[in-house]
């Protein structure tokens, strides 16, 4: 019983002591801020600039600029007359290196890339209303219509970079909602025989 006496009464304190703190926090904040504000002046100094002189720890140096030798230079050092081969030179390795790389890439059929396909489905009459609908509404793009067992899709574009599909996507979207952005593998030959 003593207890729970004495942790009402301590509860109670702790909320009178919350109070306090709430309504008078701000004026004792502002208080303790100012006085950060003051520095640490001492009193009676007027003058608020730092000096110091820190001439005796400076390096000295007894030699002049004109006490150089003049053959110190990278003009002096170099001889204009003697011609000299590059000792490790790698232009020979890094052009067989690029020849490799060059002839892989010729070996590719393909490369991964994207575009939209606007339009799937059984109807030929509906596939080409979708692509004469999308020359009217960007008469720069160049749609499609393919068949791929069993539907006739209408896809427009062929990108590399998702970025760039993402423009023309957006675009498509607000007249076709159906409109989707699909992975593709896009072939090196043009016009692409197949989706």
């Amino acid at each position: 019983m003593k207890i729970s006496v004495y942790l009402s009464s301590f509860t109670r304190f702790m909320n009178d002591q919350f109070d306090f703190m709430k309504r008078s926090g701000g004026i004792l904040f502002l208080m303790v801020a100012l006085t950060a504000c003051t520095g640490l002046r001492k009193p009676g100094s007027t003058s608020s600039a730092y000096s110091e002189n820190i001439t005796s720890l400076r390096p000295r140096y007894d030699e002049k600029l004109s006490d150089i030798q003049k053959e110190d230079t990278l003009e002096n050092r170099i001889d204009p007359q003697v011609k000299r081969e590059p000792q490790q030179d790698v232009t020979e390795k890094l052009d067989e290196i690029l020849n490799e790389i060059i002839k892989k890439n010729e070996e590719i059929d393909y490369a991964s890339g994207y575009t939209i396909q606007v339009y799937s489905g059984a109807s030929r009459e509906n596939a080409d209303m979708v692509k004469s609908e999308i020359y009217k509404q960007m008469p720069s793009s160049r749609p499609k219509v393919g068949w791929v067992a069993p539907n006739f899709k209408v896809r427009v574009g062929n990108f590399i970079e998702k970025i760039e599909a993402q423009k023309h996507y957006s675009e498509l979207k607000q007249h076709f909602p159906q409109a989707i952005l699909i992975p593709i593998r896009i072939p090196n030959t043009f016009p692409p025989s197949k989706y």
